[in-house]
């Protein structure tokens, strides 16, 4: 039986947090780490694709740890569904490598979110499968539309031709990732996030994703908008390939990308470190693309080919991209310190003090808020005029100026120095 109290506080605390158009949404609760049964995660989403949508699976607020998945299936979810976690550093849902985690596959109409979980070591495929049928090691995403918030989505593969370790979204679908984390998972294309279907990233990070071939960070064969993001430490390998493009993002026919206020560092790839197109590159404005580099020469070369003359506040550091606009710094390091947890609820480069990236984003793309959430503009070079930064975070003088360690240990918060991060 449920404990009685475990139920009240839950529903309470759905009650609370639902809009009033949710609040006649069916609550299905789970009170237990157990892989099936009464109260587990499985129980919850077959009963919530039963009960006609939408719904609400709700996991108890005092649950932590993992529930192991290596012996059981999910069901693919059916039906408009929110689900919300007790915290993404608190509970992760775990594929043991052995299969996929969560697939969502109502009609086209249907809408599903996730909140405040973690989503780990899911796996399709296999090693020499050339198929092409293995897709999404962590998320499928067949058709409608899912946001994600305060997910991590790591350590999850889709082997041999596989596409989207992470996440893969099919055509027609889209996904929707806010103050995400997308790590250390692997696939042939899209190591990371493989989007056939369109992609919005927000406040979100795409770190340490591996491809084979194309898109390591992501893949994105529809329309891509990367919002105040960060793509760090991605790579596309090329191994056995004749590719291993786009470390950072693939842009495929007949895609589009639109950036602003991103950044895009320390990615690697043979050929187009920081983007690689074979689409089209619509709009790149107030974004950084530095420090990418070939793996057979180790230059640096941030883009594969010239996204133009944007004039949009950019900065590059070489002369790949053909940022030559007035507004525009190309051949610039951006003077970044390493990604760190140094505020917010994603990993991020911040600037150092006296990047030229400081107040240079000019007044057309200045915005409020940051990818750690802090406020924009803010004077941070000193000149009495407050101006957005180029890139995902905004530099403040009183938090950011007097960085020494850049481990949290100025303010006394060991929980980032192990530099590990969901």
């Amino acid at each position: 039986m449920w404990n009685r109290s475990i139920v009240c506080l839950a529903l309470l605390s759905a009650l609370t947090c639902l809009s009033p158009a949710r609040l006649d949404a069916a609550i299905f609760l789970v009170t237990t780490v157990a892989a099936d049964g009464e109260g587990s995660f499985k129980r919850a989403l077959e009963d919530a694709n039963a009960a006609p949508g939408p719904d609400l699976v709700l996991f108890a607020s005092e649950l932590t740890g993992v529930v192991d998945l290596s012996g059981v299936s999910l069901p693919a979810v059916t039906e408009s569904v929110e689900i919300v976690g007790p915290g993404a550093g608190r509970l992760a849902v775990d594929g043991g490598l052995a299969r996929r985690v969560l697939s969502f596959g109502g009609p086209a109409e249907s809408t599903y979110s996730m909140l405040d979980l973690t989503v780990q070591r899911g796996r399709v495929g296999s090693v020499g499968d050339r198929s092409g049928q293995s897709r999404g090691g962590g998320i499928r995403l067949e058709s409608g539309t899912l946001v994600l918030e305060n997910v991590a989505l790591r350590d999850s593969v889709a082997l041999g031709a596989g596409e989207g370790g992470g996440v893969y979204v099919d055509g027609g679908a889209f996904l929707r990732l806010v103050r995400c984390v997308v790590t250390r998972n692997q696939a042939s294309s899209g190591g990371g996030i493989y989007a056939a279907g369109d992609v919005t990233v927000e406040k979100s990070t795409l770190s340490a994703n591996v491809a084979e071939a194309e898109g390591a960070g992501l893949f994105g064969a529809g329309t891509v908008r990367l919002f105040e993001s960060t793509l760090s430490g991605n790579r596309a390998v090329g191994s056995g390939l004749p590719t291993g493009r786009g470390g950072g993002v693939f842009i495929d026919k007949p895609g589009l990308l639109i950036a602003s206020h991103a950044t895009l560092v320390d990615n690697r790839a043979l050929s187009g470190p920081g983007i690689s197109s074979r689409g089209t590159v619509g709009s790149v404005s107030a974004s950084i693309i530095a420090r990418n580099l070939e793996t057979d020469t180790g230059l640096e070369r941030n883009c594969e080919s010239s996204l133009g003359p944007a004039d949009a506040n950019n900065l590059s550091g070489d002369m790949s991209c053909g940022f030559s606009g007035a507004s525009d710094l190309e051949g610039v390091d951006p003077e970044l310190w390493p990604l760190l947890r140094l505020g917010g609820s994603t990993p991020t480069h911040v600037p150092r003090p006296g990047s030229p990236v400081i107040d240079a984003a000019g007044t057309a793309f200045c915005i409020e808020l940051d990818q750690r959430d802090a406020p924009r503009p803010s004077d941070g070079d000193g000149s009495g005029v407050a101006e957005c930064d180029i890139g995902a975070v905004e530099f403040t003088a009183e938090t950011d100026g007097g960085l020494v360690f850049v481990d949290g240990f100025e303010s006394g918060d060991v929980s980032s120095w192990s530099g590990q991060f969901p």
